[in-house]
């Protein structure tokens, strides 16, 4: 590139950013949406135990109908048991009040999380899902699970 075009370019930025059009608000709230995956690695619980996929040590038999999933980031496990069509879990390592069961079409369920850190959810349908602890500003997620 030559010194004049370099300075085309210089001019053709100082026109790009002297636009005074307003932004679209469909833009900026899209901007807001891609801004909030900034810190998800930071937030999400990682899916470190499935007892569908992992071995069971000291079970009896390998028919067991419940289901054990353990989730943890930093000092946070959420430990969940799923039984039938109940889910039932505890939390550690976080104080929180209540626990959102989240489905991928954006429906979700609250349960009150006790002073021991337990919750359930009765009656869950099939499909998959995440639990999410905190509020709608900053929660922390689980990976989606399939019950």
């Amino acid at each position: 590139m030559t010194r004049r075009d370099d300075e085309r370019l210089l001019d053709l930025l100082g026109e790009a950013m002297a636009a005074t059009e307003p932004i679209p608000a469909s833009l900026a709230d899209d901007a807001r949406a891609v801004f909030t995956w900034r810190t998800i690695d930071a937030e999400l619980l990682a899916l470190g135990f499935d007892s569908a996929v992992d071995e069971l040590t000291g079970v009896r038999s390998a028919s067991a109908t419940a289901r054990l999933l353990r989730f943890t980031a930093d000092e946070v496990e959420i430990e969940v048991d799923v039984v039938d069509a109940d889910l039932e879990g505890v939390i550690t390592g976080a104080e929180v009040s209540g626990v959102r069961l989240e489905r991928p079409d954006g429906s979700t369920t609250a349960a009150v999380v006790d002073e021991h850190g337990r919750f359930r959810f009765d009656n869950v349908e099939s499909g998959p899902l995440r639990l999410v602890i905190g509020d709608e500003s900053g929660g922390r997620a689980t990976e989606w699970f399939l019950v």
